[in-house]
């Protein structure tokens, strides 16, 4: 009676392996390096380690200065292995810091293989550099960068000079860093280079419209959510180009009159005629309300202008039209889901999508109800399931969901899915890579992170 189970069982379990092999075999494939190997290994290689775009972004520049004097192959941390490493007698790593000391999605694989352990050979012929990237605000400051210090050390390889700590990309720190790439000793660093542009640097901003602002939940039980819609402040200017998952910084005064910039993921296209924000309005215990978010959602009138910058975060940029998305996210991390079905419809009718969201209560917080479900309608979105955490006696949230639709899951990802995640860092994003690793197994996923196949928008 135990053997029609017990082969059932036996089945599955052969199937979930071979679908694992084939995710490792593609990701080793997807893992080479997209540069020709110096055989003299008298090249540069640039990593970085960046979680919204601003670390790659400086990578990408510091190559640019590099380029032409040397080869010079720029990477993602988790692209990089022992191998790649041993191509090149010099490495520069650009690393920020994800929260209180923790990698970057797509530095995870490398700080579990080389930081946290001593590898078995040394990399004593290489010298590096790290610019660390941080917040003094947080109790780790630059607490990756200093991992990844250490942790090199640790390994046999030899530092070009002290790792470069930043506040919040300090101009003054990044300078250093430009000068410190003049004395590499590969000649006379690119002096036509573009300069690194900080988030406080005034050329980066310009001045915008607040032309609308709506609030997407009246009568809810959390706190008032609003869709602003922004416009260059010239009437006669174009709009600038911008991609789904590029983000939206915007400049505000503190208390003390100091700038400070907010970020925020943008929920439209320039197609739509203006760039498109969901806030939620933060309110302190002492009835004070967030600094970016008081601001654009009460402080700011119809018709005022402000400092807007967009910054393109191409860690979240869509994957090929051709291959399946599954979109997970909760709360005003809807903008940048939406974006990316806007911009997957604006190109093919065809393409397959799957969403998950959570919110509150369905009568009050189902956001952008008549677009989603038009959307699921037309077939643009293949599936659709809404979670609202409130409508029941169990607190029930988007990872939920996803367990129960473990099965649809293991068929999208070995289809080839992209999984893109945004919205609360703190419980929903942790909850949600719990329930992956889960239901896929922690050798798919980390599998799916090396192919840049898992990516995140949270904060």
């Amino acid at each position: 009676m135990w053997a029609e189970p017990l082969w059932n069982a036996a089945s599955v379990l052969l199937g979930y392996s071979i679908f694992c092999a084939v995710i490792w075999r593609r990701a080793r494939r997807s893992s080479a390096p997209p540069f020709l190997s110096d055989p003299n290994g008298d090249g540069v290689l640039v990593s970085y380690a960046s979680q919204g775009g601003t670390a790659e972004r400086i990578a990408r520049q510091s190559a640019h200065r590099l380029h032409g004097k040397v080869p010079v192959a720029v990477l993602p941390m988790n692209q990089v292995n022992a191998d790649t490493l041993r191509q090149f007698k010099q490495a520069l790593f650009v690393v920020s810091t994800y929260g209180e000391g923790e990698p970057p999605d797509n530095a995870l694989l490398f700080a579990r293989r080389y930081l946290r352990r001593r590898v078995q050979r040394g990399w004593s012929g290489i010298r590096y550099g790290v610019l660390a990237l941080g917040d003094r605000q947080y109790a780790h400051f630059c607490g990756f960068g200093q991992s990844v210090h250490e942790g090199l050390v640790r390994n046999g390889a030899r530092p070009l000079f002290e790792p470069v700590l930043v506040d919040r990309e300090d101009p003054q720190a990044l300078d250093q860093w430009h000068g410190l790439l003049n004395g590499l000793g590969v000649g006379n660093v690119n002096a036509d280079a573009e300069p690194a542009c900080a988030a406080n640097d005034e050329s980066a901003f310009s001045a915008w419209r607040l032309q609308s602002r709506q609030r997407l939940n009246a009568g809810s039980s959390g706190a008032p959510v609003y869709l602003l819609q922004l416009v260059p402040a010239d009437d006669g200017d174009s709009l600038p180009p911008w991609d789904a998952g590029d983000i939206a910084q915007i400049r505000v005064l503190d208390q003390h009159k100091k700038q400070q910039v907010r970020d925020y993921s943008i929920a439209s296209l320039p197609s739509d005629g203006a760039l498109e924000l969901v806030v939620r309005q933060h309110q302190f215990d002492d009835g004070r309300l967030g600094l970016g978010s008081g601001y654009l959602t009460s402080e700011l009138p119809v018709g005022g202008e402000l400092p807007v910058s967009i910054r393109r975060n191409t860690g979240f940029h869509p994957p090929p039209i051709n291959q399946p998305m599954i979109l997970i996210g909760n709360g005003t991390g809807i903008a940048g889901l939406r974006a990316h079905l806007k911009a997957r419809e604006q190109e093919s009718e065809q393409s397959r999508n799957w969403l998950l969201f959570g919110e509150r209560n369905a009568r009050n917080d189902s956001l952008f109800h008549d677009e989603l479900i038009n959307w699921q309608r037309r077939g643009h979105l293949q599936r659709l399931d809404r979670t609202f955490s409130r409508d029941q006696k169990e607190l029930r949230y988007v990872q939920h969901a996803l367990g129960e639709a473990a099965a649809s899951l293991r068929t999208w990802v070995r289809q080839g899915a992209h999984i893109y995640v945004c919205g609360s860092r703190n419980g929903m994003a942790e909850e949600v890579d719990l329930a992956l690793r889960l239901h896929l197994g922690e050798r798919c996923v980390d599998k799916l992170l090396a192919q840049q196949r898992y990516r995140r928008d949270v904060y």
